[in-house]
Parts: C-alpha cells; sequence; structure tokens
C-alpha cells in the first residue's frame, strides 16, 4: 500500500492511494469459501522465513535485538487483525501480515542488518463464482508476502495462482474503464530488433498511431484517467500486465476491490507456468480465460 492512509475503524472503509497484485485461489473440494473460520484459521498464524538476511555474508553483523532464541536473524512474520467484510460488490476477509523488511548499514567496513517492522494488508475474496487474492504493496513486496500467505493457505486447502493480462484484455479494459489513455507500453513486436514502445499523451486511444502499435505488437500496461471509480472525480489508474493494479488517488479499500472486480478480473488469464491447483483441474476451478 503506498501513500498516507485516513483513520477508519472498518478497514474496508479505509482510503488510500492503494496498490498491489490480484492473484487466483483455487478452493477446497467444498468449493465453499467460510469467512468465519478463514478468519480463525489465519488470525495470529507466526510464520518463519528463511534466507532473506543474507547470514552468510562474511562481513554482515546481526544485533541481539535481530536475533531469535536460535541465534539466527529474527526473520518472522505474523498475520493479525483478520476479520470479515463487506462491500458493494465483494465480500470475503481482510488482513494483515506484520514481518521484518531487512536493509543493512555500513560501520566501520562491516554490513550491519537492521529490520523495520511493516504491515502488509490482504484481502481474500469472491467474484463470479471464483476466489481471489489481493496483496497491497509495491510489486517485490507483494511477491515476497505472496510465499507467506500461500504458504499458510494451502494449509487450510487453497492453492494460489499468478494472472496475467494480455493485450485482449487490455482492450476491453481501455473500452470499459478508460476515460483518456496517458501512458501505454507496448511489447512482442514481429521485429526482433524491438522490444519494448511507450506512448505518452493525454487522450490518445483513437490516434492512427495508437492503433498501428496495438497491431504491431501487444498492450502489455496502461495508465489513464477516469471517472468510473468511487465519486465519479478524475482518477489516474495504472494496470500492468502481471495482475498489478495501482489506483494514484485516495479511494476506499471497498471501492478499490469492487474495481478489481468488475473491471480487471473478467480480462485476466492464468499464467501456464503456475503450478497445477490441489483440488481439480484448473479448467473445472477457474473462470478466467485461458489460451
Amino acid at each position: 500500500m503506498s501513500g498516507e492512509s485516513s483513520d477508519s475503524s472498518d478497514p474496508i472503509l479505509e482510503e488510500s492511494s492503494f496498490s498491489g497484485k490480484v492473484f487466483l485461489l483455487g478452493a477446497p473440494q467444498t468449493g465453499v469459501l467460510d469467512h468465519q473460520r478463514l478468519c480463525e484459521e489465519l488470525e495470529g498464524r507466526t510464520v518463519e522465513l528463511e534466507g532473506d538476511f543474507n547470514e552468510d555474508e562474511e562481513n554482515l553483523h546481526i544485533p541481539p535485538v535481530f536475533r531469535s532464541e536460535s541465534g539466527d536473524a529474527a526473520a518472522i512474520a505474523k498475520i493479525t487483525r483478520v476479520s470479515k467484510f463487506k462491500a458493494s460488490q465483494v465480500s470475503g476477509v481482510v488482513g494483515f501480515v506484520r514481518h521484518n523488511q531487512p536493509d543493512t548499514v555500513t560501520f566501520e567496513d562491516k554490513k550491519i542488518l537492521t529490520l523495520d517492522s511493516v504491515e502488509t494488508r490482504f484481502a481474500i475474496y469472491e467474484c463470479s463464482g471464483q476466489y481471489y487474492l489481493s496483496i497491497l504493496g509495491k510489486r517485490a513486496l507483494v511477491n515476497s508476502i505472496s510465499k507467506i500467505i500461500s504458504d499458510e493457505l494451502e494449509r487450510v486447502g487453497f492453492t494460489i495462482q499468478e494472472l496475467s493480462i494480455e493485450h485482449d484484455g487490455f482492450e476491453n479494459i481501455y473500452r470499459e474503464l478508460v476515460d483518456y489513455l496517458r501512458i501505454t507500453t507496448f511489447s512482442d513486436y514481429s521485429n526482433p530488433t524491438i522490444d519494448k514502445k511507450r506512448l505518452i499523451g493525454n487522450g490518445y486511444g483513437e490516434e492512427e498511431e495508437y492503433r498501428r502499435e496495438a497491431r504491431d505488437g501487444s498492450v502489455r500496461g496502461h495508465r489513464f484517467g477516469t471517472r468510473k471509480i468511487g465519486d465519479g472525480t478524475d482518477k489516474t489508474i495504472e494496470i500492468s500486465g502481471d495482475g498489478l493494479v495501482r489506483c494514484y488517488n485516495k479511494i476506499a479499500l471497498g471501492e478499490y476491490l469492487g474495481m478489481i472486480a468488475q473491471y480487471i478480473i473478467p480480462n485476466v488469464r492464468t499464467q501456464t507456468q503456475s503450478s497445477v491447483f490441489a483440488f481439480g483441474s484448473k479448467e473445472s476451478i477457474t473462470s478466467a480465460q485461458q489460451d
């Protein structure tokens, strides 16, 4: 999550400039998400992290305060403040992963480990009969936290699968959500000497140059303006091909998740390199588009 948040007792009403990735969840065989049971299963779970602090580095000093009882670096994450929520378009479970974010400082030619305790928000919710996970934060942080949450969800019968947005999905999002384009990234050109192009402007979606690039390559990301979210004021949204969705303006968490449910999820694809779900085939448990 980026940006400062407003105070609210209900986490779904909290406003911020949210950014995060969306994942597909493979549901247990029952096919039913029991919100209360999931809260109870996840609340207070402590996870020991592995290999995050480069302990093998010869010059890395770990202060005693950052060591566990066994003498290792205190690589611990805890799931906390898990609760049910219901918004206008989605309902499910929201919670936080409290974890140690490592860094180093140099003192007298020695690297000294520092740990900053941070909280990363997540939400598990249903959309069109399937279950999804949103983890809010910067891309690198989300990818790290997804492993923690994945292990805990697998413990209670869920599996996690990464999603992607392809060219056709971006074109659908453009028609349904975008009022005017600001930045578009293109790739997958037939010319092997061209890896990527970026078009920057304001409302160029109907220009021939945009259409030409969309024909010659594939859209891989949009930054755009829209008035279709929240209170109807102008908002800037960025969507990337790996399922990262960022809002540059403050909106309520329920509105952010509602935008994902209404406009993003209908246009995602499952990534073929992801592991097969534990319960049933991919085709039987996901309504996401597939190649």
